[in-house]
């Protein structure tokens, strides 16, 4: 049978940060190293591209990246084409980092980075930008839901060491204190409990479908 394809689209490529919380390894600790401030960063390239023969959805990460994110952005994909009504079979996308812009020994994995890059894939099919003052934490399901994630307020650390003005974070996991840190941190923190509200406040732009003819 036949598979009506979408509308075509070029190649999109969003660079989003990824928050990481940079732990120690045993060694490490026993030699009583101390990393002051172990919030990273992690500037990643998302590539999102038309498959015209409708045999995806391909997803693919470099050797950067562990199982799990790669588990994360198939699930971020899924809830992307969702959420905007295109068919994941005609999507390719491509996760990838530069060694020039990765610490030295950084190693990129968990599911925490799965609403940006959820935002990231969406937004490449709808046309948006993401603004560049916005940092993100929060896993994403099959239901765009924003869910819960660790090390928040190492990673408020890390959104401060770049610069970044908003943290965006799970509903209800932050508390006083969190909120506290963000605002001695200058940072906004601003609760999310959907991949709405996620997409409207890393975008600027209202989440919806994509026109088809």
């Amino acid at each position: 049978q036949s598979v009506k394809a979408p509308t075509p689209f070029l190649t999109t490529i969003h660079r989003v940060p990824v928050l990481m919380v940079n732990q120690l390894s045993a060694k490490q600790e026993s030699q009583g190293f101390y990393a002051a401030n172990r919030g990273e960063v992690a500037l990643v390239d998302l590539a999102v591209s038309y498959v015209s023969l409708g045999t995806g959805p391909e997803v693919s990460t470099d050797s950067h990246f562990g199982g799990n994110l790669d588990v994360s952005l198939r699930t971020a994909v899924a809830a992307a084409a969702k959420a905007v009504g295109y068919d994941p079979r005609f999507l390719r996308v491509r996760l990838s980092v530069k060694t020039s812009i990765l610490q030295s020994g950084l190693y990129i994995d968990g599911p925490s980075a799965g609403a940006v890059l959820a935002v990231g894939v969406a937004s490449a099919l709808l046309g948006d930008q993401i603004r560049p003052d916005v940092c993100m934490s929060g896993t994403i399901n099959d239901n765009l839901e924003v869910g819960s994630v660790g090390g928040l307020e190492e990673k408020i650390k890390g959104c401060r060491q770049f610069n970044y003005r908003e943290m965006v974070v799970p509903f209800a996991q932050t508390s006083m204190d969190l909120v506290l840190k963000g605002k001695g941190s200058d940072i906004r923190i601003t609760e999310v409990s959907t991949f709405d509200a996620a997409y409207q406040t890393a975008t600027g732009q209202s989440l919806r479908t994509v026109t088809l003819p």
